[in-house]
């Protein structure tokens, strides 16, 4: 889910509407590029549902930035993960989807 959240972001740069988000993931599905995905493309219904299941783990605290080290159940000292809280993730996306000829403001940066 997040990568089709990405990718739309930063192809469409148009809003987030879920509908417009499942074009998106079909045409990931048609250049073999979600290949988890049915043959026949992501539904209307499974963009919510994932949409929803990302919520919740954002919520619950399980969605993080990369880590730079094998899985593990503890981080290591060091590790510059962090947890993604949901204003965050909300930032990223604004941020990704944010046109290239938008002026650089003190309240947005791309």
């Amino acid at each position: 889910m997040l990568l089709i959240l990405a990718v739309h972001a930063a192809r469409t740069r148009v809003e987030m509407h879920l509908v417009q988000v499942e074009e998106t993931a079909d045409e990931l599905v048609e250049l073999q590029l979600l290949s988890s995905a049915p043959e026949r493309g992501v539904t209307y219904n499974e963009i919510t549902d994932g949409v929803d299941k990302l919520s919740k783990a954002i919520q619950a605290g399980k969605v993080s930035t990369p880590h730079n080290h094998p899985r593990d159940d503890r981080c290591p000292k060091g590790c510059p993960s962090e947890v993604i809280t949901e204003p965050m993730f909300a930032s990223m996306l604004l941020t990704e989807s944010l046109r290239p000829a938008v002026d650089e403001t003190g309240c947005f940066r791309a």
